[in-house]
């Protein structure tokens, strides 16, 4: 905080910054104080200025200036995520949420995307809870980073809280067999389905015919046993990303040679007629 006093006729002999009632005084025209010293909360400003022939200007006594009150903010503010969980694995949009805090006054979150600014959500009073939806259509699959920091109203910032996450914008590729012995072109038990699915971040599949098998490995098959009625049951393929989403593939009646799957046909190499 600085101050420059003048006088035309003696001159200026000195100019006082009063601080919460404390006096810094300098010889000469001005005199600059530190306020980074002051600790967090309210405080007050006067000035006094002082000519060689002894004359006083108090600003405490001028209606035009008087006391300056002002807060002073040096504490940086906190803040701290729920969502999206590290390491988590994303396709289109990734939720964000978590709370922030500071001993004056908040007044937004920012948001980053691998170092650069994805948006901001206001913020007030001394804690906050936060949200925002951000879209990962544009970035290319893979790690990311994301990073986020809360400013107060003196802008001061916050340690940045930092999650990292996975872009998955590709399905899975499924090549699936079945086989068992046919008659008149319908299967009947026993009946084998593989499924051999690949993807770089695999989860989980599983294949579901009344015997509900999952597991974690690249390919898994399933049989089920007895004689099959025609049309009496349907069979699911499924797949699920480490994203969360689930690639299903149901193929309930005769003579179907494809599986619509998450906008995806899926050739069999051997199905004829299923059930």
């Amino acid at each position: 905080f600085s101050v420059t006093g003048a006088d035309d006729l003696s001159g200026m002999y000195s100019v006082s910054i009063i601080i919460d009632s404390t006096p810094f005084t300098s010889l000469g025209s001005s005199h600059t104080v530190e306020l980074g010293a002051l600790g967090d909360g309210n405080h007050t400003i006067a000035i006094v200025l002082t000519d060689n022939a002894g004359n006083e200007y108090d600003s405490r006594n001028d209606p035009r200036i008087g006391t300056i009150s002002f807060i002073a903010d040096i504490t940086p503010p906190t803040a701290a995520l729920s969502k999206p969980d590290n390491n988590s694995y994303v396709n289109g949009e990734i939720s964000v949420a978590g709370s922030a805090g500071d001993n004056i006054g908040l007044s937004k979150v920012v948001y980053y995307i691998d170092g650069t600014s994805a948006g901001e959500t206001s913020v007030s009073g001394t804690s906050a809870s936060f949200s925002k939806v951000l879209n990962t259509a544009n970035l290319a699959e893979g790690k990311h980073t994301l990073s986020v920091v809360a400013v107060d109203r003196a802008d001061n910032e916050s340690a940045p809280v930092i999650k990292t996450f996975t872009v998955d914008h590709t399905y899975p590729v499924n090549n699936i067999e079945i086989t068992g012995s046919i008659s008149g072109g319908w299967y009947y038990g026993p009946v084998t389905i593989t499924s051999a699915a690949q993807d770089t971040y695999l989860d989980k599949q599983w294949v579901d015919a009344g015997f509900g098998q999952k597991a974690n490995a690249d390919t898994i098959r399933a049989t089920f046993s007895g004689t099959v009625t025609p049309k009496s049951k349907s069979v699911d393929l499924a797949i699920r990303k480490a994203n969360g989403s689930i690639t299903r593939f149901r193929f309930p009646s005769a003579g179907q040679t494809s599986i619509q799957g998450s906008g995806q046909d899926i050739s069999l190499s051997t199905v004829r007629r299923w059930m």
